[in-house]
């Protein structure tokens, strides 16, 4: 088969921050491994286009006829349409990289840093309470008119995980085209002496309030420094806000703290004991499997359907009700005193991890190719 994913740029190295190219390289690799041919297509700027003189939804159906593509596959990493779906000389596969129904508390910020508004009277407007309302309803509605849009157009619409069908409205609408194939891991499982492991608890993501939360993981950390000296937390990644965590960081005068910038986490992952995740929301979580893929033990707020997929609580790692950070430091402060618990839960979510391998998922979507054609 011939299968093109649009609107990325294909990861040429570990680095690739954005978690949307990770799996698209991951499945693109092990696609080409059984045979098929897979290509990349990113959208020249606007500026380029203008001056051949043709539109991006033009250009794109011109370099899917001269490849003479089976499959389309967009990436959804956000509800925006980038250029016309109709007509495309192909079968098209739309794939949504979140939970269907997210709500993010801090939009408004997201939109006042974007736009750069510098006015503190329109910031106060802005920021009050009957805006952030209208703000979120008005994106809510954006976001559902997207989805209803692209499962119009496209042949399948895959969402990550069976347990968000039920939060995705078109799924009413157009039950025969919703489905669900969960993320690749990225990494196979690297089984080594989990005792050569060093103390420390490790954070991998974009650094920003809105939807990874590491604000709430320093509170947490905060809770349990002074019980476990000898235990370091390290945060890597970059983002919006990295400043502000980091005067978070000092305002809650936390010493064994260390924020690594933007790093390939491999060395990372092999070297921590226990992986935390505080984000409000997820698609997936890919973090998580990354992370149990080295033997670090993840440990995750149960805020959104489908990290229950990669954590059983207890067995592979450490669920918590949503934003409890008072009962989270209490699990982390149990993992951190307790070797023997971290080692069983390390064997077991290495081993889980089999579950979502590239060979096994892309057999998956394999499937779901034959189906359409």
């Amino acid at each position: 088969m011939r299968i093109c994913f649009f609107n990325l740029a294909e990861a040429t190295d570990g680095k690739a921050g954005n978690g949307v190219v990770r799996v698209a390289t991951t499945l693109a690799f092990a696609l080409r491994e059984r045979g098929n041919t897979v290509v990349f297509y990113t959208p020249p700027p606007v500026r380029e286009l203008k001056k051949i003189g043709v539109s991006a939804g033009e250009h794109f159906r011109k370099f899917l006829q001269e490849r003479e593509t089976d499959v389309a596959v967009w990436q959804m990493g956000s509800c925006r349409i980038p250029f016309s779906l109709k007509n495309l000389p192909c079968r098209l596969v739309a794939v949504w990289h979140n939970a269907p129904d997210y709500k993010m508390d801090s939009y408004v910020e997201r939109l006042i840093e974007r736009y750069k508004i510098r006015s503190q009277a329109l910031k106060k407007i802005a920021l009050s309470r009957i805006v952030r309302f209208l703000t979120q309803r008005v994106y809510a509605i954006f976001r559902s008119w997207s989805f209803f849009y692209t499962c119009r157009c496209c042949d399948k619409f895959v969402l990550l995980s069976e347990k968000f069908i039920p939060q995705f409205s078109p799924s009413k609408t157009f039950p025969q085209k919703v489905c669900a194939i969960a993320n690749p891991a990225c990494y196979a499982p690297s089984f080594f002496p989990l005792n050569a492991k060093k103390k420390e608890v490790l954070f991998v993501g974009r650094l920003e309030f809105g939807q990874k939360r590491p604000d709430l993981l320093l509170k947490i950390r905060a809770r349990v420094e002074k019980q476990f000296p000898d235990w370091r937390l390290r945060i890597v990644g970059k983002g919006p806000d990295a400043e502000k965590i980091r005067m978070l960081a000092e305002t809650l005068n936390l010493s064994r703290v260390s924020f690594e910038g933007f790093q390939d986490p491999k060395s990372y992952y092999r070297d921590a004991e226990i992986f935390c995740l505080t984000s409000a929301f997820e698609g997936f979580g890919m973090v998580l499997l990354e992370a149990a893929a080295f033997g670090c033990v993840p440990v995750a707020f149960d805020s959104y359907a489908s990290v229950t997929d990669i954590i059983s609580h207890g067995e592979n790692g450490v669920l918590v009700p949503a934003f409890d950070c008072e009962r989270y430091a209490e699990e982390l402060a149990r993992l951190m005193s307790d070797a023997v618990l971290r080692e069983r839960l390390a064997l077991c979510a290495q081993k889980h991890v089999e579950n979502f391998s590239a060979s096994k998922i892309t057999i998956q979507w394999e499937n779901l190719f034959e189906e359409i054609l």
